[in-house]
């Protein structure tokens, strides 16, 4: 996902240095925001992995009847 994003603002960067309206300023200003806004998705990115990555140790721990966590057999749900 972060290179999807990284492609996109490298494409658009890539544009902006084409274009003849952007001062060198401008466009070392811009560049900056980029940085910043690819290291804060990064961030985001790693912080949602290790809330996936807790997520699914805890539905795959060991659960109630010692299988790993996995679901009951039919005739355990059943009651029968």
């Amino acid at each position: 996902m972060v290179g999807d994003i990284t492609d996109i603002y490298v494409n658009s960067f890539q544009r902006m240095l084409r274009d003849g309206n952007f001062r060198p300023e401008e466009l070392s200003a811009i560049a900056f925001g980029y940085t910043k806004l690819l290291e804060e998705s990064n961030e985001v990115l790693t912080e949602l992995r290790n809330v996936v990555n807790i997520t699914t140790l805890s539905m795959t721990d060991k659960g109630a009847h010692g299988r790993g966590g996995t679901l009951p057999r039919e005739d355990e749900a059943l009651g029968t």
